[in-house]
């Protein structure tokens, strides 16, 4: 039994608009799942750097220090540059108790 072409159109379209909207959301911020950091950058960022945590690599994921700059951006870096090493222990040092 074949359905109506008036019941096929709606659905096809909204078939369509949830592709281009899944595809849009994954587009929107290449490096970065919704969860985590799938490529990392060796720039030194330019913003106030307020915050860090460490993330570990579990494919998509890569191993990274996502650090919060004081607009709460995120940044995805690579764990072995020395800057970001210098940047993790300076923060550390804030944190501890004098």
């Amino acid at each position: 039994m074949a359905l109506p072409s008036r019941t096929l159109l709606p659905a096809a379209l909204l078939l369509l608009l949830l592709c281009i909207l899944g595809i849009a959301t994954v587009a929107s911020d290449p490096g970065k799942n919704s969860n985590c950091c799938t490529q990392v950058s060796r720039a030194k960022p330019k913003l106030p750097i307020i915050a860090y945590r460490r993330q570990e690599m579990a494919l998509p994921c890569v191993e990274a220090v996502i650090f919060t700059t004081q607009e709460g951006k995120l940044l995805c870096s690579n764990p072995e540059l020395k800057w970001v090493k210098d940047k993790v222990n300076e923060l550390d040092k804030k944190t501890l108790p004098q």
